[in-house]
């Protein structure tokens, strides 16, 4: 055995020798079982011994490796353990030693499945695989005949002799198996290996011609090795060594000379255009869903197979213009993609004239007026589209032709047949829309006059020669009150003489107390209710309201509109009692009618929006009474004419629901008494 084992060591040392890279060596152990003449007719556990081997692994690709093994076993058998007699009576046993040097080239089944992986060469844990190869089988003999006085009850002694003489110690074997690769550590590994031989020899167990001289022998065995595999160095630890890594630094595949390949395509990121995605290697690692050989990042149509030349999209008529874009994709063409017969830049499917050279919808158009000749009236003068080409004549340009037009020099309209619309008194309303056609007047009015310009024509204004927004014309009590004080005297007004039907007596003149204070009244009522008043007539008249309060005796009720119209400008920012800028306007506004009226006082009451809980509103809203308290206190008013507290969100004036709505309820209120 020992000379053997020897044998196989000069065996795989060339193999160690030849790339320590791409070597592996292991040893293995396991049992072996056999079939001979002399064995069961089938394998059975009780012909099973023990076997053990040695071998090196050459990795001649990613798929295929060389392997050179030495395999050594017993085989042994014993004809007294069968049941029939005869076997029995032969009594033939063997313990013969077996010796197999073989080479076989293995095949790693999930190499391809693996091999875009950066980390296949350690990593993948399990690799089965399948082998077969060719092995010398070299048989020390040890075989029992059961002579007894020097010949055996049942064979004859001629067989045994010829078995003795014929018999070769060294034969061929074909091993057939499989097996399973389990990795450890990158170059530490154990597999376990199933494998059956099919001899060329009927002498395994040294009986031929004394057993069953037509029936070759077989032998087979189950074995668990571990190996270790020799690697170069590699820094980076991804099984490329360094001499071969083209990124020694970075953690790749082998398959891209150690390179990082994220996609797992094959392609190392350095050279990937799309190392996201797994791709091809002639679109240089980039998919192409299409596969029209154009890469999904530069093709404008990447679901739809087309031309290289088109950026990947697809053109059915092959004239250069992507069926997208194409108005004709079916008919070549190179207008957009239609043909145009002409060449004047009107596709034949537009062109009226597809064999004719034109630029009106594809036709000639001699008169230039933009009308084909084939539809122009009067192709040699230049018209009107709308004339069908021809030209309109239209002196007064009012857009009625001459011959239909009965006032050609006066621009007019064609509801009067190019007259001007009736106007016997030129005041610009037209007659049929004039109350009074023959009598100038203003468009205001509807065309009848109005002296004073008040905006009540003269028919029905009573006093048409002073202008008044008062009843029928004449100036209301507030105008007659403005005009008294410019004349410093009173003012009568009474109507026209001309319109005096019912011969009343003219109006007296306004002077007594009574009637002035009823048109302060009037006035402030005017200024605190018309929507229409603008900001600046508004103060003006609130300016001259202050001014009558100053020189008359007012009533309460006009007081109290002034204190209203202040209270209403007072607001604040939400959830803040801060007084507003213009606040203090209005305030001091209260402090001139307080001081002007000290028989008055006033009660303060705050409100809020109903934002926020209602118990901090409540002293919210207390506290917006006392900052107008404070200040009117600090203006001079006395404590005993005031009182102030808060409501909190009670008596909304405004929808809490808009923020407009909440602007207004965050106000105060000024109850004069």
């Amino acid at each position: 055995m020992s000379s053997k084992f020897l044998y196989s060591l000069i065996f795989l040392f060339p193999i160690c020798l030849f790339a320590q890279s791409k070597l592996e060596v292991g040893v293995s152990l396991g049992s072996s079982n056999h079939l001979s003449d002399v064995q069961s007719r089938s394998l059975y556990t009780q012909g099973t011994t023990l076997a053990y081997g040695l071998h090196a692994r050459y990795s001649m690709s990613k798929l295929f490796l060389l392997k050179a093994n030495y395999f050594g076993t017993r085989l042994s058998g014993d004809e007294t353990r069968f049941q029939d007699e005869w076997h029995k009576l032969r009594g033939f046993k063997y313990n013969n030693h077996l010796h197999e040097i073989g080479v076989n080239f293995e095949w790693d089944i999930l190499a391809n499945m693996y091999s875009k992986r950066q980390d296949s060469v350690f990593h993948r844990r399990l690799s089965p695989y399948l082998f077969a190869g060719v092995a010398l089988n070299i048989v020390k003999f040890d075989v029992d005949y059961n002579l007894k006085d020097g010949s055996n009850r049942v064979v004859s002694t001629d067989l045994i002799n010829k078995d003795l003489t014929e018999r070769k110690t060294t034969d061929l074997a074909i091993p057939v198996g499989g097996g399973l690769k389990y990795a450890l550590s990158p170059t530490l590994y154990v597999n376990i290996e199933a494998c059956l031989r099919k001899t060329n020899s009927d002498y395994l167990d040294g009986i031929s011609y004394a057993g069953n001289p037509l029936k070759k022998d077989w032998y087979g065995s189950l074995m668990v090795g571990i190996n270790y595999r020799f690697l170069e160095a590699d820094d980076d630890h991804d099984g490329v060594a360094n001499k071969r890594d083209v990124c020694p630094t970075e953690v790749g595949s082998q398959f891209t000379k150690g390179c990082p390949d994220k996609d797992e395509d094959g392609i190392a990121d350095k050279d990937d255009r799309c190392p996201e995605e797994y791709g091809l290697e002639n679109l240089a690692g980039c998919p192409d869903e299409d596969d029209d050989e154009v890469a999904d990042i530069d093709d404008l149509c990447p679901t739809t197979p087309g031309e290289k030349t088109l950026a990947g999209c697809p053109d059915r008529d092959k004239d250069g213009v992507v069926d997208a874009l194409d108005k004709c994709p079916d008919t070549p063409g190179k207008l957009r993609g239609c043909p145009d017969t002409d060449k004047d830049g009107t596709a034949d499917k537009d062109d009226l004239c597809p064999d004719v050279y034109g630029k009106v919808k594809g036709c000639p158009d001699q008169d230039a007026d933009g009308v084909a000749d084939k539809e122009d009236r009067c192709p040699a003068v230049f018209g009107l589209k709308t004339n069908k080409g021809c030209p309109i004549i239209d002196t007064d340009e009012d857009g009625i032709e001459d011959k239909s037009d009965k006032c050609p020099t006066e621009k007019g309209v064609a509801a009067y047949n190019g007259c001007p619309i009736p106007d016997v008194d030129k005041d610009g309303v037209a007659d049929k829309d004039d109350k009074c056609p023959t009598v100038f007047g203003t468009v205001a009015t509807g065309g009848c006059p109005d002296t004073d310009g008040d905006g009540v024509e003269d028919s029905k204004d009573l006093c048409p020669k002073i202008a008044g927004t008062g009843a029928k014309g004449c100036p209301n009590t507030a105008e007659i009150a403005v005009l008294r004080a410019k004349d410093k005297k009173p003012v009568a007004v009474q109507p026209d003489k001309e319109l005096q039907s019912n011969k009343e007596t003219p109006s007296k003149v306004v002077a007594n107390k009574a009637e002035a204070e009823m048109q302060n009244k009037i006035l402030l009522e005017k200024i605190g209710k018309t929507e229409k008043i603008s900001k600046v007539e508004k103060i003006e008249k609130i300016e001259k309201a202050e001014k009558i309060v100053k020189t008359e005796e007012v009533s309460f009720e006009e007081v109290k509109l002034v204190i209203d119209l202040s209270a209403k400008k007072i607001k604040f920012a939400s959830n803040s009692d801060i007084l507003m800028k213009n606040a203090y306007t209005e305030l001091n506004r209260v402090v001139k009618v307080l001081k002007t009226y000290s028989n008055y006082s006033l009660d303060i009451n705050g409100y809020t929006d109903n934002i926020g809980k209602d118990d901090k509103n409540t002293v919210l809203s207390k506290n917006r009474a006392k900052r107008c308290y404070d200040y009117l206190l600090s203006k001079g008013i006395a404590k005993n004419r005031m009182t102030y507290q808060g409501f909190g969100a009670m008596q909304p004036i405004a929808n809490n629901d808009t923020a407009e709505g909440r602007f207004e309820n965050r106000r105060v209120e000024f109850k004069l008494k």
